[in-house]
C-alpha cells in the first residue's frame, strides 16, 4: 500500500486485494502525518476530536462528521484527542459495474465524487453530519462489516460487498436528507456523470452542456467555480487518471487503456500523460507495481 502509517494499520488489506473494499474501525491517540492511498476512503468519527488536514485546508472534526477522500489527496490529522474512527475504504473502481445502480442514488455523487474536489477549493464544512440516531445505525453496519470480515471466508465475500454497499447508500441517502438537492452541484452531478459514463467515445464541450441543458458558457463557469478548471481539462485529467487505473489494476497495455479513456491517438495521451505525470504511461505502471 502507498503511504502505509502507523495511526491505523489494518490487518484485513487482502480485502481490499481481494474483494476491494475494506471496513476498520479503531482508535487513534497520536497525530497521523500526510500521506495518500491507492484506494479512496470515507471516514467517520464516532468520538474524540482531531483536525483534519488536506492539502492548504484545516478542518476540525468531531463526533458524527464524515469525509470522502480520494486516495490521491495527500492528508492527514493532528491536534488527535482520543479519535475513535471508522474507515471505510475501497478501491477506486469499486462502484463501477455491476455495482453502477448506486449512482443512482442523488446523493451518491455529491457526498462521494463532488465533494471532495469542492472542499478543495473552498473553504468548506464536514461533508455530512450524523445525528446520533444515524452514527448508532452506522456503527451497527459496520461492526456486522467487520464481523465477516473476521470470519475471514471468501464465501462470505458477497455479503461484505452486500453490506458496503448498503452502509455507502445509507450515507449518501443521509446527505441527500441534509442538504437536499442543491441544483448548482446537482447540476455538476450529472455532468460528471455524463462525462464518466462517455470517457471511452468523442465528447465536445456542447454534449456535455446539452446533457444538463445549459449554455457552454454556463457550464464552463459551473466548472470554474466548483473544480477551478474548465470542463475539458477536467475532462481530461478524467481520463488521465482512468488510463493510470487500467494500466495497473487491470494490466492492459498502453494502447488499450488510452483507447478505452477517450485517447483515440496513443502518441498523444503519452505526451500529455507524461507532462501532467512527468513520466511515461509504462514507467508510471512499473514505478508503482513495485510500491
Amino acid at each position: 500500500m502507498n503511504g502505509k502509517y502507523n495511526c491505523y494499520l489494518s490487518e484485513n488489506e487482502k480485502f481490499l486485494n481481494r474483494i476491494g473494499i475494506n471496513v476498520m474501525h479503531n482508535s487513534i491517540y497520536t497525530d497521523c502525518p500526510m500521506h495518500t492511498h491507492d484506494f479512496n476512503e470515507t471516514f467517520i468519527i464516532v468520538s474524540g476530536s482531531a483536525t483534519h488536514v488536506q492539502g492548504e485546508w484545516e478542518y476540525p472534526l468531531s463526533r458524527g462528521d464524515v469525509f470522502a477522500i480520494k486516495g490521491d489527496e495527500v492528508h492527514g490529522f493532528r491536534e488527535v484527542h482520543s479519535l475513535d474512527i471508522i474507515n471505510l475504504m475501497y478501491d477506486p473502481g469499486f462502484f463501477s459495474q455491476p455495482y453502477l445502480e448506486i449512482r443512482a442514488i442523488p446523493g451518491f455523487d455529491p457526498l462521494f465524487l463532488i465533494e471532495p474536489r469542492i472542499r478543495m477549493n473552498r473553504d468548506y464544512a464536514p461533508a455530512l453530519r450524523l445525528d446520533d440516531a444515524a452514527l448508532q445505525y452506522v456503527i451497527m453496519m459496520s461492526d456486522f462489516i467487520l464481523e465477516q470480515q473476521r470470519r475471514d471466508s471468501e464465501a462470505l465475500d458477497p455479503v461484505l460487498r452486500m453490506n458496503f454497499t448498503a452502509l455507502v447508500s445509507y450515507l449518501a441517502t443521509q446527505y441527500d436528507v441534509q442538504r437536499g438537492k442543491a441544483s448548482r452541484v446537482s447540476t455538476l452531478s450529472r455532468a460528471l456523470a455524463f462525462m464518466e459514463s462517455h470517457m471511452d467515445q468523442p465528447i465536445r464541450l456542447t454534449d456535455i452542456a446539452d446533457s444538463v441543458f445549459l449554455s457552454t458558457r454556463q457550464l464552463e463557469r459551473l466548472f470554474n467555480e466548483y473544480c477551478g478548471e474548465t470542463p475539458m481539462k477536467y475532462l481530461q485529467h478524467m481520463r488521465l487518471k482512468n488510463a493510470l487505473t487500467l494500466l495497473v489494476h487491470q494490466n492492459l497495455g498502453v494502447a488499450a487503456a488510452s483507447r478505452q479513456s477517450g485517447f483515440e491517438d496513443v502518441a498523444y495521451f503519452t505526451r500529455v500523460f507524461r507532462a501532467t505525470y512527468g513520466i511515461t504511461p509504462s514507467a508510471a505502471r512499473k514505478h508503482i507495481l513495485k510500491l
